[in-house]
C-alpha cells in the first residue's frame, strides 16, 4: 500500500457504566461520548485532540458514531457550534462531519 493510501484513522471507546459488574476490569475512557469533544480547560483540546495531535474541523475530520439517540445528540450538540453537519444536513457541496447510527 501506498504512503498517500494509508488510512488516517483512530477509534477510541468509553464506557458510561463503569461500576456495573460487567464492566469491572475496564481501564479505558469512562464518561458519555460527548465529553471526548470537551477542551481541557488548561490545553484547549479535547482528548480526541490529544489522542490525534491536532485540533478536529469539519474539514479534517469525520466523527462516526453509534449508540443511543441521548448520545448521538450529545455529540451533535457538542461539535454543531465548531461547523460538524450530519449526513442527513449535508452542506451545499455535499460534504458531512458526522455519520451516525442509532440504537434506539
Amino acid at each position: 500500500m501506498k504512503e498517500e493510501e494509508e488510512w488516517n484513522f483512530r477509534y477510541r471507546a468509553a464506557i458510561s457504566r463503569p461500576k456495573e459488574f460487567f464492566n469491572r476490569s475496564w481501564n479505558g475512557h469512562t464518561g458519555r461520548v460527548e465529553s471526548f469533544f470537551k477542551p481541557d480547560k488548561k490545553t484547549g483540546l479535547s482528548p480526541v485532540e490529544e489522542m490525534v495531535g491536532e485540533k478536529i474541523t469539519p474539514e479534517n475530520t469525520i466523527i462516526y458514531i453509534c449508540g443511543y439517540q441521548g448520545t448521538i445528540d450529545g455529540v451533535i450538540d457538542s461539535l454543531g457550534p465548531q461547523g460538524f453537519v450530519t449526513e442527513h444536513e449535508k452542506k451545499p457541496d455535499g460534504s458531512f462531519g458526522i455519520k451516525f447510527e442509532s440504537y434506539g
